[in-house]
C-alpha cells in the first residue's frame, strides 16, 4: 500500500511522514525502517526513483 501511495502522482506533494500516516504507521521512523527493510530503499529514494522513470528519466537511487 505504501508504495502506491508513493507512486500516485496526486500523492506527489505530501511529505513522507504524511505518507506513512496514511499507510497507518504512527511514526514516520517506523514506516521507514519497514518500507527500507522491504524495498532496500528508503520512501525518499523509492519516491525519487518513481519520479524519475515518471518523466522519462531513468536513472536509481543505489542504497549507501
Amino acid at each position: 500500500e505504501a508504495k502506491e501511495l508513493l507512486k500516485r502522482p496526486e500523492n506527489q506533494n505530501y511529505t513522507i511522514d504524511v505518507i506513512s500516516q496514511m499507510a497507518g504507521f504512527k511514526s514516520k521512523s517506523s514506516f521507514n525502517a519497514c518500507f527500507k527493510k522491504l524495498t532496500r530503499n528508503t520512501p525518499s529514494e523509492f519516491r525519487k526513483n518513481q519520479r524519475s522513470f515518471r518523466l522519462g528519466k531513468p536513472k536509481m537511487v543505489v542504497p549507501k
